[in-house]
């Protein structure tokens, strides 16, 4: 199972985060500093370090929650990609073993994990990044827009893909569409928008 106890808090005031590969294999740990101090000093994420070693791995090979919600991607044909893991595991709380969400780890999706959802025989992608954007009818938020675009713009070519937008303002700025319950993110996932290769050309232009 997947829970928000796999993120359990450590003594210097951040969370640890286990990293699996998609057969349930430890491949690192990741350390999510809280203080706003220690965010600013060494950053928001940190491999841990144990004896010495840190536990780093290469986050764009993997996607984090996948050894839970692989059998119900398959089966399903779809799957919800979001940037943190904290964001995949909210989605386990709304859905359980029924979740398609997994995470990307950083804003942007790699060419590895590209190749993990084909092989995966997904034909829809659900793309729901953070609200990086303060007001939805801005330059800050076109410029967000176009820079989603780009990222997805390899993946329409073998399945539909949807972003997550939020344009009425029901979540915050730097939030994930998940943050706000389960019926904000149902809300946002129906007024998905479907990104097609006239689109992808015509920010290109």
């Amino acid at each position: 199972t997947l829970s928000l106890h796999d993120a359990l808090p450590i003594y210097n005031h951040s969370i640890i985060i286990p990293h699996r590969d998609s057969n349930g294999r430890l491949i690192g740990i990741r350390q999510r500093y809280l203080d706003k101090q220690d965010i600013e000093n060494i950053g928001k994420y940190t491999p841990v370090q144990i004896e010495g070693k840190f536990l780093s791995h290469r986050l764009g090979n993997e996607l984090y929650g996948l050894w839970v919600c692989k059998n119900k991607i398959k089966e399903a044909h779809k799957i919800i990609l979001v940037e943190a893991e904290k964001s995949c595991l909210q989605g386990y709380s709304y859905y359980g073993d029924d979740s398609i969400i997994v995470a990307c780890c950083g804003s942007s999706i790699t060419t590895a994990q590209q190749k993990i959802i084909n092989d995966l025989g997904v034909s829809e992608v659900y793309y729901a990044p953070d609200r990086d954007y303060k007001e939805s009818d801005s330059f800050e938020a076109e410029a967000w827009y176009q820079a989603q675009l780009k990222k997805l713009q390899t993946l329409i070519q073998y399945c539909t893909v949807y972003l997550i937008a939020d344009t009425d303002h029901r979540i915050l700025y730097k939030q994930s569409p998940t943050d706000c319950g389960k019926e904000v993110f149902e809300e946002l996932l129906e007024s998905k928008i479907q990104i097609t290769p006239e689109e992808i050309k015509r920010i290109k232009q």
